[in-house]
């Protein structure tokens, strides 16, 4: 399967990555704040990327929180 990532999908990626737990209000305020509906964006591209397996969730939390795909629960 053949996927393209944006540069936004790379920097939420990289984000998450480097700390280690993110949840998605913060990820709405630095990546799509700008847009008319920032939390239906975000959980756009947040449940399409987990598809594609480049990031892991836990639903523990509420809002989501996102972990790298190397991360164990």
């Amino acid at each position: 399967m053949s996927f393209r990532l944006s540069q936004r999908d790379k920097d939420i990626i990289a984000f998450i990555n480097q700390f280690r737990a993110v949840d998605r209000d913060s990820l709405v305020d630095l990546f799509f704040k700008q847009l008319k509906s920032p939390v239906n964006a975000c959980n756009s591209v947040m449940v399409r990327l987990y598809r594609l397996g480049v990031i892991e969730r836990t639903q523990q939390y509420s809002p989501t929180v996102y972990l790298p795909v190397d991360a164990k629960d």
